[in-house]
């Protein structure tokens, strides 16, 4: 056996292994890397289906209007309703992020992710028709059917906190959905371990 052959074996594993440390070291920073991401995707994602939750409440509670948006009897259903659509225009900067956001949740959590964002989005349709179609239908006479459709715009458009309300229910389930997508990456830290809880005080 050429024993002076045995260094270069020697440096060649050692090589070897530092090769193997190093893309160990590279996959593990990536791992955390992304970690990181999602773990900072979700905290923002999660407090703007909050904060939307809020927006809603205040797009369609006339008791949270400015005095010039109380609705009157003698109003013009321009006067009642476009306070409404000038409350949606006013949050429309957060709801174009929150739209584009979309992306960015749908690329790092997948497809199943965006089902809040799209339910949302929902309901901001429904309300912005909602409403632009009591302005343009109240004038006039109308038949029962008209009414009825009447009735179902009204229920859009304003909250009813003390009954059940279709687009409150709507807004909760995308919370409630929201919470599942994304706090469980809130509670994950950088290595993927789960938060370690805090002492509970005696």
């Amino acid at each position: 056996m050429d024993y002076g052959s045995v260094p270069d074996w020697v440096v060649a594993i050692a090589a070897a292994l530092a090769a193997w440390q190093g893309i160990k070291s590279l996959s593990a920073w990536r791992n955390e890397e992304a970690g990181r991401r999602r773990m900072e995707l979700a905290e923002i994602a999660l407090s703007e289906f909050y904060e939307a939750r809020d927006i809603f409440k205040w797009v369609r509670s006339p008791a949270r209007a400015d005095e010039d948006d109380e609705p009157q009897p003698t109003q013009s259903g321009h006067d009642i309703y476009s306070p409404i659509l000038r409350r949606l225009a006013e949050d429309g900067d957060f709801f174009g992020r929150m739209r584009a956001r979309r992306y960015r949740v749908h690329a790092l959590l997948g497809a199943g992710a965006v089902e809040p964002y799209d339910i949302i989005s929902g309901v901001h349709g429904d309300v912005t028709q909602a409403a632009k179609m009591l302005i343009q239908t109240r004038q006039g006479a109308q038949g029962p059917s008209d009414r009825r459709r009447s009735a179902q715009w009204e229920d859009t458009v304003w909250d009813d906190a003390e009954g059940e309300d279709e687009i409150n229910a709507r807004i909760e389930m995308a919370v409630r959905k929201a919470e599942a997508v994304f706090r469980p990456q809130i509670d994950m830290n950088e290595v993927g371990i789960p938060r370690p809880k805090p002492p509970v005080s005696r």
